[in-house]
């Protein structure tokens, strides 16, 4: 991990990546979408990019949002490490990139993933305290939505945790909208674990099941979703009824952490 860290410090002076595939872009005030095959933003968020050879700049206040794609960052190596396991080392360079990456897209991006790292430390506070100011932000570009969706997912989770259901549940039912699965699905859950927090163990066991049963086997929280299922019925004295759902998590998540678990 200390290898990782260095290598990524010295990548980046400035924000600056050359695109192969996937381009980059800058969207004018005036509307006006410019593709770019580099960019370079300093401190202030002033842009200096490229088409071709020839290079142009444009002001902070010109300009509604860039975008660097993922591919031209570090954060798939920073991605990767965190798969790995999560670590303080690893929240840290979340955020450094965080605040590296704000004029081209991927700061929530960053600021989310650090909270889960966070949180898995137990940082539980210092996840939320990283979260709670973004929430209400106004996302322009488009492709940042989902990144902004998923970070309150997570931070109503984090609510929850602490026993804030009042605050998680402010942010639940715009989240439960998403028209991406993996931010709804994570959102029935955590809406799960609110209810069940409340004694209403019956709603609960319904809003778990709807990430079961409506999304794909590939939903990141249908694995969670069918074990706090089982939990919560057999808390319910409905052993009966758990079998099926322990068979099920057993058949489709062989290896998950929560299989392991029953």
């Amino acid at each position: 991990m200390k290898k990782l860290a260095l290598t990524l410090i010295a990548s980046l002076v400035g924000i600056q990546a050359s695109f192969a595939a996937e381009p980059g872009f800058i969207v004018t005030k005036k509307g006006k979408k410019v593709q770019t095959t580099s960019i370079v933003a300093d401190d202030a968020g002033n842009l200096t990019f490229s088409k071709g050879k020839v290079k142009s700049k444009v002001k902070r206040s010109d300009y509604k949002y860039a975008w660097l794609p993922k591919s031209s960052t570090v954060l798939r190596k920073i991605d990767k490490a965190a798969k790995k396991g999560a670590s303080q080392k690893v929240a840290d360079l979340y955020l450094k990139y965080a605040n590296k990456y704000k004029f081209v897209g991927w700061d929530i991006y960053c600021k989310y993933k650090a909270a889960e790292c966070l949180d898995k430390i137990d940082q539980t506070d210092k996840a939320i305290a990283v979260l709670e100011p973004i929430k209400g932000t106004k996302v322009r570009n488009p492709l940042k939505k989902p990144h902004y969706q998923r970070a309150m997912a997570v931070l109503a989770k984090l609510y929850t945790k602490k026993g804030e259901n009042d605050k998680a549940a402010e942010l639940i039912p715009e989240l439960i909208k998403a028209k991406d699965g993996e931010i709804a699905g994570r959102a029935l859950v955590v809406q799960g674990d609110m209810l069940s927090g409340q004694g209403k163990d019956k709603d609960a066991v319904l809003s778990y099941l709807q990430t079961v049963l409506l999304f794909p086997k590939t939903n990141g929280s249908r694995a969670e979703a069918l074990y706090k299922t089982v939990i919560t019925m057999n808390k319910m004295k409905d052993s009966g009824r758990a079998k099926k759902f322990i068979e099920m998590l057993k058949t489709d998540y062989p290896n998950s952490e929560f299989s392991k678990k029953l």
